[in-house]
């Protein structure tokens, strides 16, 4: 099972997913690749607290499949 919690409220996401490692990136409205990491645990958790206002796109990426939930900031 794959999660992202959405925590704007304290600046940061928690990814969770049980299997094996997977990637992680965070992008903006247009595009641009904002943030792009590794995950290696279960539970990771992402600052994005120096990111400008707007919106943003979170997606993780494991051998389980794919999920893309958006955020504002």
């Amino acid at each position: 099972q794959l999660t992202i919690d959405l925590q704007s409220a304290v600046g940061s996401h928690v990814c969770r997913q049980a299997g094996k490692q997977s990637a992680v990136r965070i992008y903006d409205v247009t595009g641009r690749e904002m943030y792009q990491s590794q995950i290696l645990n279960p539970k990771s958790q992402i600052d994005v607290s120096s990111f400008a206002e707007g919106t943003y796109f979170i997606q993780l990426v494991t051998e389980q499949g794919l999920i893309t939930k958006k955020f504002i900031k």
